[in-house]
């Protein structure tokens, strides 16, 4: 079970399962869904500081990331 802000979207790209029961299942799926609100807060590797960043640095975890992205290997 993981425990989180109604607010944060987990990304159905990382769900599997039933479709009335998709979650996310896994180690990989849980912590690339947690580098992807990381990212999103601007926290993390290769995350822009928000005195470099402007006013993107103000963006909720369903707003996609601005600046440099890192590939998390499989």
């Amino acid at each position: 079970m993981l425990l989180h802000p109604a607010a944060w979207e987990v990304d159905d790209a990382l769900r599997s399962g039933p479709d009335g029961a998709r979650l996310l299942v896994g180690a990989d799926a849980v912590h690339r869904q947690l580098v992807a609100w990381l990212a999103a807060l601007g926290l993390g590797p290769g995350a822009v500081r928000a005195d470099d960043a402007g006013p993107s640095a103000e963006r909720t975890p369903g707003e996609p990331a601005t600046g440099r992205t890192e590939e998390v290997a499989p």
